[in-house]
């Protein structure tokens, strides 16, 4: 397992399952996979993906494409130690 925050994980084994808050699964499918999550992890690469959908502005239905980033390898909810791998809370 993958977990780069709390609603951003990749799971392997019998069944792959994968999260990524903010970003449409379908859409980036070919995007979100093993190798990003580790990538991100190990090589601190942000990922980039795109949503998509449907707005109603000025009368008038209009589709939009707004681009995220999809995978972060920035975690403020902890002091990430030196190795990259393992966290220790905040000392507030």
């Amino acid at each position: 397992m993958v977990a780069l925050c709390s609603k951003t994980y990749y799971c392997w084994g019998s069944k792959d399952k994968y999260s990524s808050k903010g970003t449409q699964q379908t859409r980036n499918k070919d995007i979100l996979n093993k190798q990003a999550y580790k990538s991100c992890l190990d090589n601190s690469e942000t990922i980039s993906c795109q949503n998509s959908g449907f707005r109603f502005l000025d009368k008038a239905m209009k589709t939009y494409t707004q681009d995220k980033i999809g995978l972060n390898p920035i975690y403020v909810k902890g002091v990430v130690m030196d190795d990259g791998n393992h966290i220790y809370p905040l000392n507030i």
